[in-house]
């Protein structure tokens, strides 16, 4: 049993359980971090930081199919739906690449610039 820091939630079977007997099945019936907060009964946080941490858990440590998007977390319903969220994943990992890319050039390009702000000039 792992506790989260600053909850009273232990990341464990039980919450495991939990969350999998509130997740709705389905894309088209996804939930919002906030809703699945106050299904799971978990103290309402802004960033809903413990229901986040039970849904990483319930994935990395549980193996359970549990997708996550812009819509909101569900429990897919097929094969090509979990083939779908892959390759989101994959997608947006792309999009971090060439961000942390261009980021990486800019710093070296630009270098110069940060020194002169950290000397107070412009």
């Amino acid at each position: 049993m792992k506790e989260y820091p600053g909850s009273m939630i232990a990341l464990d079977e039980d919450a495991v359980v939990r969350l999998m007997s509130v997740l709705p099945t389905g894309k088209t019936h996804a939930v919002t971090m906030a809703q699945l907060q106050r299904r799971m009964g978990l103290r309402p946080q802004r960033t809903a930081e413990t229901a986040r941490a039970i849904v990483k858990y319930a994935i990395e440590r549980h193996h359970q199919l549990i997708c996550t998007g812009a819509r909101g977390v569900w429990a897919p319903t097929s094969v090509d739906e979990v083939h779908a969220y892959i390759d989101s994943l994959q997608s947006r990992m792309a999009g971090i690449q060439r961000r942390r890319d261009a980021l990486t050039e800019a710093l070296t390009i630009r270098a110069g610039v940060l020194a002169d702000r950290a000397n107070g000039g412009a």
